[in-house]
């Protein structure tokens, strides 16, 4: 965080305008004065934000994980696999060809 100077004479000059007694005005801007580096300014949140990751890094980021483990030839391969009605003629035609090879084996001599 950036360091910055603080004016505990004003502060508590417009506490007092405020309505707030002088020395309960004085107690307040010393207490600020103390603290105040701890605050964050306008500049450290714009730089904080600057940092952390904007929206169109998310994209990125989805396009790198895409690439590396090859999502894209992932989806075009189940694409291309059957649907399941197609895989349920497929069972019946497969177990009605060994129904009919086991019947017509009963028929050999």
């Amino acid at each position: 965080m950036s360091r910055r100077i603080f004016d505990t004479l004003g502060t508590a000059r417009d506490l007092e305008t405020s309505g707030i007694e002088r020395a309960q005005a004085e107690a307040i801007a010393r207490a600020i004065g103390r603290n105040g580096d701890e605050f964050a300014t306008k500049d450290d949140v714009a730089r904080l934000e600057a940092r952390v990751a904007p929206k169109n890094d998310i994209e990125r980021l989805e396009a790198e994980i895409a690439k590396k483990f090859h999502i894209e030839r992932l989806e075009a391969k189940i694409a291309a696999l059957p649907d399941r009605a197609e895989l349920y003629r497929a069972l019946w035609i497969q177990g009605g060809s060994i129904v009919a090879i086991l019947a017509a084996l009963e028929f050999l001599p």
